[in-house]
């Protein structure tokens, strides 16, 4: 189980810290998160940071050995730096084989990204709160012209955000541009992303960053086996709540049994469902 995290903030939290806890109950996964370049302890600045680059490292990281669970308990990865600079694995380390990435706000649209680049790596995604494209579709949208002139002259600005302020930059909105997903062309079935892995995207429906129609238009445009939109209504953009952080649990352990064959027959014969 890999965590991307949020925009801006730490590997460390609630969700990281359940994730953890659920593959440490399982005893059957690791468990892996990292920073960041240019957030928390990471090495870097944030003015240099893009999508591209945390795609890149994210998937570096992916594709890390990791020692399987041990007496119960899971592997644990939780880099730093990106990219990652951990010692090097030892020997008895086997190639991660298949990882469930669990993407939290632009870490969900790094991990559909994710997946489409490397769909052989990727067992399963499950997205929270997460709004693809939120550079074009939200933020120039919102706060107007005037905005975007400002950012693209002094190269960087911190703007509120529902209730949280966010340091956002020139260099990371134009790179977005490069993995655009609700821009991109559709087929004749309205379909723009096309995945081989199961996708869950998990929303709250008193999201005040992200619209929690965003969950329903991304479950739309995803070519996958299995799309299933879970919308919680209380918890917020984090997903901050008991039904959340369940909620959370309940679609990572779905992801993880969908190719073990613990996936109901209704399910697998059917692209979307949603439940509340």
């Amino acid at each position: 189980v890999f965590y991307l995290p949020l925009l801006n903030r730490t590997k460390n939290g609630f969700r990281s810290a359940n994730l953890f806890n659920m593959c440490r109950q399982s005893g059957r996964q690791a468990f892996m998160t990292a920073d960041y370049f240019g957030v928390a302890r990471s090495q870097g600045d944030f003015d240099d940071a893009t999508l591209s680059r945390w795609l890149r490292d994210s998937i570096n990281i992916g594709k890390l050995p990791l020692l399987g669970p041990v007496n119960g308990s899971p592997a644990r990865l939780t880099c730093v730096h990106a990219p990652c600079v951990c010692p090097t694995p030892a020997k008895s380390m086997s190639p991660t084989e298949k990882v469930v990435l669990v993407g939290a706000g632009v870490g969900g649209w790094l991990a559909l990204r994710f997946a489409e680049l490397e769909p052989e790596l990727v067992h399963g995604v499950v997205t929270m709160g997460s709004g693809p494209d939120f550079t074009e579709e939200l933020l120039f949208p919102t706060l107007g012209d005037a905005f975007k002139e400002d950012l693209l002259e002094k190269g960087a600005a911190d703007i509120e955000w529902g209730q949280r302020e966010y340091k956002i930059t020139s260099n990371f909105v134009e790179d977005a541009k490069n993995h655009l997903i609700f821009g991109r062309k559709v087929d004749e079935n309205g379909r723009a992303l096309k995945l081989k892995c199961p996708v869950h995207i998990l929303h709250c429906m008193d999201d005040d960053e992200v619209p929690y129609k965003t969950a329903l238009r991304l479950a739309e445009v995803i070519d996958a086996p299995k799309v299933d939109v879970r919308l919680v209504k209380r918890g917020g953009h984090t997903i901050d709540s008991d039904m959340g952080r369940q909620a959370m649990r309940n679609e990572v352990e779905s992801a993880l049994s969908y190719f073990s064959g613990q996936v109901d027959a209704w399910t697998a014969r059917h692209s979307a469902a949603v439940s509340w």
